[in-house]
């Protein structure tokens, strides 16, 4: 998975720390837009979040991971099924999705 995804976006995107940041957060934030979660409750929970002294970036990551397993148990979603599938689409529209990767804002630019 790793291989398919670098050979889609190529190193530099890869690497560029801004960009992962804001396309998982992107992510998401479409996941909870999906699953029916207000533009207010997000604002909340931003808030709260921001409050909060900073994490380890390691156990933030692991537990976006364990949290993301109970999400999708709950939701009775099989993880690694849905992620197999994912990443076929991917590889199958590598250029397309490249292409929207792209041509999405720049973060940095706080005007967006």
């Amino acid at each position: 998975y790793y291989l398919r995804l670098l050979h889609a976006f190529g190193a530099a995107e890869i690497n560029d720390a801004v960009l992962r940041d804001m396309r998982f957060g992107e992510e998401a934030l479409e996941l909870l837009q999906a699953r029916g979660r207000s533009k207010e409750e997000v604002l909340r929970l931003v808030d709260y979040v921001f409050s909060r002294e900073i994490g380890e970036v390691e156990q933030e990551i692991a537990g976006v991971e364990t949290t993301l397993m109970a999400l999708a148990l709950q939701n009775r979603t099989d993880l690694i099924e849905a992620t197999t599938k994912e990443m076929h689409r991917f590889t199958k529209e590598n250029i397309k999705i490249s292409t929207k990767s792209h041509n999405k804002p720049d973060f940095r630019d706080k005007d967006i």
